[in-house]
């Protein structure tokens, strides 16, 4: 999966040979956030943290700061300047990524996305963590206006919920102190709605 946030360390993905083209904003104006994209980067598991999935993690994490030191001692981390706005106008496309990210960098470990609810307020979900708390208040997202189906959609195709009623998703983001985090979420049909979890390399 990509790196979450704008603040993308496009080299790092590119040395660890997960993809071979990057845009900026996490594909929000290619509208490929959560769709294609992540189904050609990562297979899927069951749900459930495993030692296995444990393991992966740390070697993943492992490979992410090396390459992470390699780039600051070469001086090209790049700039991580955000604009919040095109996250805001990419709707629920750019909600989910903004979700996704405070559960990775976050102290809250799950979600629930259900059909006709109002979604989780990311304010809320951030308010354990200032320095992601900050981030997030710029992030002026109109909830009154966001599709609860919309997000479940992007949620089912991202983690093929269609054929199996769980799905997992391995992702690197890159942190306020520009250091990448190596994440696993978990998706699960609950009914009506999908609960996210997510499982942290540290």
């Amino acid at each position: 999966m990509l790196i979450l946030r704008q603040r993308a360390y496009a080299a790092i993905l590119r040395s660890m040979g997960l993809i071979e083209k990057l845009y900026k904003r996490c594909y929000v104006h290619l509208g490929m956030i959560m769709n294609n994209l992540v189904a050609s980067l990562f297979g899927r598991r069951a749900l459930g943290a495993s030692s296995v999935d444990r393991k992966e993690l740390r070697q993943l994490q492992a490979r992410a700061d090396e390459i992470h030191m390699q780039l600051v001692a070469e001086g090209k981390v790049p700039d991580n300047q955000e604009d919040a706005q095109s996250w805001v106008a990419a709707r629920e496309n750019g909600y989910v990524n903004c979700l996704l990210t405070v559960l990775a960098e976050g102290t809250t470990d799950s979600a629930v996305i259900t059909q006709d609810e109002r979604l989780p307020d990311l304010n809320a979900l951030a308010s354990g963590t200032p320095d992601l708390a900050l981030w997030v208040s710029t992030l002026a997202f109109p909830y009154g206006e966001l599709s609860a189906s919309v997000v479940l959609g992007i949620l089912a195709r991202s983690f093929e919920l269609k054929s199996s009623p769980r799905g997992r998703l391995k992702t690197i983001l890159v942190k306020n102190d520009g250091a990448p985090l190596a994440a696993i979420f978990y998706a699960e049909f609950l009914g009506q709605g999908i609960k996210l979890s997510v499982v942290r390399a540290n």
